[in-house]
């Protein structure tokens, strides 16, 4: 055989392995045929997709509850600010029908109160503890919301008003403003159950802020 036949019969022999290498079939996993293996593949996928899927829509419903909490949060203070613009002009009313008791508090204890602020003046520091509250600040009661338990006299309690807005009074809080909430206001006559020459005398109308 010539050289040129033989190089023609190798070059064949490796075409044909060539071709027999690369065309075979895939081998299928242990225990699987071909078609097998691949629809095993095919739902793995299928599984994998889904679960994408399932943490897509989960995302999206939480992002839509976060954005919708947010539309919430901004209407509520809007609402509490829009109370909060009328509560100088709310409390004012209950400042003038609750002006009576006030200045009867004043009056009644007025004389006590200038005894003691004249003590007060013999005194080193110009202090003296004060007898017309409990002594430490608090009255036995509050004219605002006439010792209801500390509720707001306007809304009792509730914090809104009939068409379920916020109260202007207590700006939702359902506590009375005179008291905090507490059934004891603050003495208007000492501070920190202490009465000082150099603190001005008591109002004569209710404090509202």
């Amino acid at each position: 055989m010539s050289f040129r036949w033989q190089m023609i019969s190798i070059a064949t022999a490796c075409a044909l392995a060539f071709i027999l290498i690369y065309t075979q079939p895939e081998t299928a996993a242990p225990g699987y045929t071909t078609s097998e293996s691949l629809v095993a593949q095919a739902q793995q996928q299928a599984v994998l997709e889904a679960a994408r899927a399932s943490q897509f829509v989960t995302h999206d419903r939480q992002l839509r509850e976060r954005q919708e909490q947010l539309r919430a949060a901004e209407a509520d203070l809007a609402a509490k600010a829009q109370a909060g613009a009328k509560m100088i002009a709310s409390r004012q009313m209950f400042q003038q029908s609750k002006g009576g008791a006030w200045l009867q508090l004043i009056t009644t204890n007025r004389a006590l109160y200038l005894t003691l602020r004249a003590q007060a003046a013999k005194l080193p520091g110009g202090v003296t503890p004060c007898t017309i509250c409990d002594g430490k600040s608090y009255m036995r009661g509050c004219v605002v919301c006439d010792h209801n338990d500390g509720k707001c006299p306007s809304c009792k309690g509730t914090g809104r008003t009939v068409n379920h807005n916020y109260c202007p009074v207590c700006v939702g809080s359902g506590k009375c403003f005179g008291c905090n909430g507490i059934g004891r206001m603050l003495c208007p006559f000492c501070d920190d159950g202490m009465i000082d020459v150099r603190r001005a005398p008591p109002a004569t109308t209710i404090p509202i802020e």
